[in-house]
């Protein structure tokens, strides 16, 4: 009996011990324990606990919704408080997912984990009514209603494009109703079949609040076209149009067997309509058949007229292209016409003896390109006079280019070397340039060859800053990499190449991070930058940008001391110093006020 007693009491011990708080337990255990309250403080008894590696994610992590991320998250249901076991040794996110798309920001906890009790705040959902109406204020019944969050892709969340499902459709009132929205800004689109795509509107949602919304689509445009006989068979080819807005407003028709096509309903905004060679669709396009493209601008309610035919126009221009005197065979000269309608490059390469030769079909300004490799590039403009005989008179453009350049090899930090990685090249602004206004034009990247090496060549004289792993351009974010970075500034290029670089990339850290406002709400939009120890970015374009709940992550940074900066708008803000190791995540907070 008394054996029985001292099992009994030992058992009882062991169970105690595992319940008891966190101050009486060892300082370090394999027990997160925590938790889950709403924007209010109030318990949620209801909720599911996501942890992930950081070391796991992937590119396709942030395009995952709350139904796919449920299917790997452990549910409870009581007081708020949740215990999280059975995780191994090392760095977890750890999330709450809340009905719908609400979520928290996600919490780093490193085990063996000491740090008490963690609070994750799942806010409210929100929601939006509203009405979809036409120009003359009607009700546009059936319309489709997409739903976006600021960090998603707005060119590919169209149905009409991408086969995406609409979150909601309009009544015959033209009413509807968006639920279990995450509290923040959501972005809102419509699509018709006798309107035009809508653009993206932002609607800013309260937790537990609903928000009433009107959006109207229009008539849009109207784009017609024909196909001239010169051009071989007519009917049954494609036409395309391209918007410069992503893929907002893209379109595909066909002509009919007249060679004529029309595009209804099309967004009013500028375009490249293109005419695809006979067999395009089937894949048995002739050898040296080419498309056709043409630049539009597409205005509200108006009607575009396009005519497909053979250039009345051949202008022949040749010339030589030197680098410092000297003829260099194998350059691209690529030529745009910056007046004409026509958006056909004409393109040629350079022989033993530098010289090119061209075919142009039309007078006025032009530019020419004269491309080494991808990331090498030097432009100039000429203009091309009116002919002034119906034979053709030969032009001669000779270009002589910079002989600047900045090459080299990446290599791991164990010494092999790493290819197809992106990296940039920034020049330093001049005295005189605006240094945002010329920022794509001072930019170029490229990408390391499978033995490491790489080289931007054709560089005007200037002060460089080289980065890689970097890529990011214009809304696409820098491509993931398990290197840390390397910052290289103060680059001067003269008339010759400099000497080659050797760059090792080191093991990884990163960043994560929440930008809220004075009030401590989250904001999204905000864009992200890193500077090193010296004051440099460590992306030449912004490195990142906060999501709905105003959480970021920067990975590929190498170890050392950073500073994050944030900019809403007018308001910037910096974090303090952080400091990033090899294999661990610095968590920081900034306030935008």
């Amino acid at each position: 009996m008394a054996r029985a007693v001292l099992v009994l009491a030992s058992l009882w011990i062991g169970i105690a011990a595992a319940d008891a708080p966190p101050a009486q337990q060892s300082k370090k255990a394999l027990v997160i324990r925590g938790r889950v309250v709403d924007d209010r403080g109030e318990p949620v008894s209801r909720f599911l606990i996501e942890t992930v590696r950081p070391s796991d994610r992937s590119p396709r992590d942030s395009r995952r919704t709350n139904a796919q991320r449920r299917l790997a998250a452990t549910a409870f249901n009581g007081d708020g408080s949740f215990a999280l076991k059975s995780l191994a040794d090392g760095e977890w996110e750890v999330a709450v997912l809340g009905a719908g798309d609400t979520h928290s920001p996600p919490q780093l906890v490193t085990l063996p984990w000491s740090g008490g009790d963690l609070e994750l705040v799942l806010p409210r959902a929100g929601r939006i009514t509203g009405v979809v109406v036409d120009d003359s204020a009607a009700p546009v019944p059936q319309a489709a209603i997409y739903a976006i969050y600021p960090g998603e892709n707005p060119h590919t969340g169209m149905g009409r494009h991408d086969g995406a499902e609409p979150r909601a459709l309009a009544e015959a009132n033209g009413r509807f109703e968006l639920e279990k929205l995450q509290p923040g800004t959501v972005l809102l689109a419509i699509t018709d079949e006798a309107h035009a795509d809508s653009e993206w509107t932002s609607v800013v949602v309260e937790p537990a609040g609903a928000t009433d919304v009107v959006l109207r689509v229009t008539v849009g445009a109207r784009v017609v076209g024909s196909i001239d006989p010169s051009l071989g068979e007519v009917f049954g080819r494609e036409v395309e149009l391209f918007s410069f807005n992503g893929s907002l407003g893209w379109r595909t028709t066909y002509s009919d067997p007249a060679g004529r096509f029309t595009i209804e309903n099309v967004i009013p905004q500028p375009y490249v309509i293109e005419l695809r060679p006979p067999g395009y669709s089937e894949g048995t396009v002739a050898p040296g058949a080419e498309s056709i493209r043409r630049r539009i601008d597409v205005r509200e309610k108006q009607t575009v007229a396009v005519v497909f035919e053979k250039s009345r126009t051949s202008i022949p221009v040749s010339g030589r292209v030197t680098i410092g005197g000297v003829p260099t065979p194998f350059i691209e000269v690529r030529s745009f016409p910056l007046e004409s309608q026509d958006d056909l490059n004409r393109t040629a390469i350079t022989d033993q003896d530098g010289r090119y030769a061209l075919v142009l079909n039309a007078a006025g300004k032009w530019r020419f390109t004269c491309s080494k490799s991808w990331g090498s590039d030097a432009s100039e403009e000429r203009t091309v006079p009116e002919p002034t005989s119906p034979e053709p008179v030969p032009l001669a453009f000779d270009f002589d280019l910079p002989g600047g350049a900045i090459s080299g090899t990446l290599r791991s930090s164990d010494g092999l070397p790493l290819g197809f990685i992106q990296i940039t090249l920034v020049r330093d602004p001049t005295d005189g340039e605006d240094a945002e206004a010329t920022f794509w034009s001072r930019y170029s990247r490229t990408h390391v060859l499978k033995d490491g090496s790489f080289e931007f060549a054709l560089l005007r004289p200037g002060t460089y800053v080289l980065r890689a792993p970097d890529g990011g351009w214009r809304d696409s974010p820098p491509p993931l990499a398990p290197f840390g970075g390397v910052v290289v500034s103060g680059l001067r290029v003269a008339g010759a190449p400099l000497d080659p670089l050797l760059l090792q990339l080191k093991p990884a850290g990163r960043v994560v991070g929440r930008v809220v406002d004075g009030t401590g709400k989250p904001v999204d939009c905000a864009r992200i930058q890193v500077f090193d120890a010296n004051g440099v970015a460590v992306r030449a374009d912004w490195a990142s940008a906060s999501d709905a709940a105003g959480s970021f992550e920067i990975p590929s940074l190498a170890p050392g001391t950073y500073t994050v900066a944030a900019r809403d708008g007018s308001r910037t803000a910096r974090s303090a110093p952080i400091m990033i190791e090899v294999g661990k995540t610095g968590s920081v907070r900034i306030e935008l006020r």
